[in-house]
């Protein structure tokens, strides 16, 4: 039997039920907020009647195809994930490729981009010893650093011709900032690791900070990067496919850069604060991209709609039968749990 119809082994303990605190309140609020005024910026003078019907005569083969395709790189990048974190978390590729579904659904369903600290949490739980949950987290942070970087490439070689649209001069400044904050942070933590290199520190707060940066730095050479570096690449190529296809389910033709600038766009751009599964700025940003490729505007946010859907049904359809079958719940984790250091490191 694999290990991923067997989540038995994956140790999920049950988390008590927090209280909503007021800041996640204001956060979800103001994500909202965001989520919604973009959405109404790309329906802005779209002819709905004419977008509706774009939808209803799209190619339903194409679509299914697209569909696949936009999915498994969610399982791919499970790869990665375990490249990067085996030497500290060491766990089976499919118990990877689970947490990594059960974290986009979640993701998908909850504010504040949950679905990480999920995997983080349910990661430092999943081999015969528990591992501080801060250091897990680190892994997390790492495996998204490596799409930071890929997405900040595909701008780069992409956004030449289009670099006139102001709104594309902000996403290169918001991509050169999270790319020089990824880098950094990754920098940082392995100077603090080759310092301290037994991961002692006095007092919560810092050991916590030492778990963390242990868990960023866990990648154990550069053979590894360049793995991981590699596996991102393949699993970006394969969505890139599945956007080709989504957008010639309805009559649209997009050039391999065009391609390659929008999945940039969306990588960068979706870090913007929204609704979960980022409904409103995704379609914004695409809407946007096809309209600068010359795209009519009900067209293109017809397919923002369209590759919006293809992606967020069936990841979140997969991931929260996985959620519940391994005994988790909404609830559990709109905050890291209390006991987050093992008990053999506490002082």
């Amino acid at each position: 039997m694999s290990d991923l119809a067997a989540p038995s082994e994956v140790v999920h303990p049950h988390v008590e039920r927090p209280q909503v605190s007021r800041r996640q309140v204001a956060a979800a609020v103001a994500g909202g907020v965001v989520g919604i005024g973009f959405l109404a910026l790309a329906a802005r003078g779209v002819d709905l009647r004419a977008a509706g019907s774009i939808l209803a005569n799209a190619d339903v083969g194409l679509a299914a195809l697209a569909a696949v395709l936009l999915v498994a790189p969610l399982a791919i990048m499970g790869i990665r994930w375990r490249l990067i974190a085996r030497s500290t978390l060491p766990a089976p590729t499919s118990v990877y490729i689970e947490l990594n579904f059960v974290g986009a659904a979640l993701n998908n369903c909850l504010p504040g981009r949950v679905g990480e600290f999920a995997r983080a949490v349910s990661l430092s739980r999943s081999g015969p010893d528990r591992r501080p949950v801060m250091e897990a987290l680190g892994t997390v942070i790492a495996d998204r650093a490596a799409d930071v970087v890929f997405f900040a490439l595909c701008f780069a070689v992409s956004a030449g011709p289009f670099l006139g649209e102001r709104w594309a001069q902000y996403v290169a400044g918001g991509g050169i900032l999270l790319l020089v904050v990824a880098v950094a942070v990754i920098v940082i933590a392995v100077r603090v690791v080759r310092r301290h290199p037994t991961g002692t520190a006095q007092g919560r707060i810092r050991r916590q900070l030492m778990f963390l940066a242990r868990g960023l730095a866990a990648v154990p050479g550069t053979r590894v990067w360049l793995a991981a570096g590699a596996v991102t690449v393949v699993a970006w190529g394969v969505w890139m496919l599945g956007m080709y296809a989504a957008a010639r389910s309805v009559g649209i033709s997009l050039s391999p850069l065009e391609i390659t600038f929008a999945l940039a766009v969306l990588g960068l751009g979706t870090a913007i604060p929204s609704l979960p599964g980022f409904v409103g700025t995704y379609h914004w940003l695409t809407t946007t991209c096809l309209v600068a490729f010359g795209v009519a505007r009900p067209d293109a946010f017809a397919f923002a709609i369209l590759l919006h859907a293809l992606w967020f049904v069936p990841m979140t359809a997969i991931g929260l039968p996985l959620m519940l079958r391994a005994g988790l719940r909404f609830g559990s984790f709109r905050r890291l749990p209390p006991e987050v250091v093992p008990t053999e490191a506490r002082g």
